[in-house]
């Protein structure tokens, strides 16, 4: 039963360096990688154009997570849709450490395959397999009610 409460996450950004998957002792995937986000903006007051980028720590799990291992690399954009999920443990120095990361259930891969010379003389079709994605697969995004309360 629902409290009323709930979270979702949606960031799209570029994977921020290789990753490598992993399987648990039940042997159920899981891959752990750095999502960057960036903004740009023009500062005020000296005219500077700054810009900042956020890195979000992102956990995938099973087919997903072997479907991504295969489908991206470093520098690869992705949208991903979860939520937010912070875990606490004592380090070897007796330091509590917190983490947050962002459980993704969702991924899309964004990057379009490099064009090569076979594919450039092949006769232009639209299919998916254009796009860097696994076959039979559909992750989605869920929709939203575009009434949100900001602009």
């Amino acid at each position: 039963m629902s409290n009323g409460t709930s979270q979702i996450v949606i960031i799209t950004g570029n994977i921020g360096q290789d990753h490598e998957l992993k399987y648990m002792t039940n042997q159920n995937a899981v891959l752990n990688f750095s999502l960057a986000t960036s903004e740009s903006w023009k500062d005020s007051a000296s005219g500077e154009l700054k810009s900042e980028t956020e890195w979000h720590r992102c956990v995938v799990f099973d087919r997903k997570a072997e479907n991504t291992a295969q489908y991206t690399r470093k520098g690869s954009k992705v949208q991903v849709t979860g939520k937010l999920k912070t875990r606490k443990w004592t380090d070897n120095k007796d330091v509590v450490r917190y983490i947050t990361e962002v459980m993704v259930r969702d991924i899309q891969f964004l990057d379009r395959k490099p064009s090569d010379k076979t594919a450039n003389e092949k006769t232009k079709e639209s299919s998916s397999s254009d796009l860097d994605v696994p076959p039979n697969t559909n992750y989605q995004v869920p929709e939203f009610d575009d009434d949100l309360p900001f602009n």
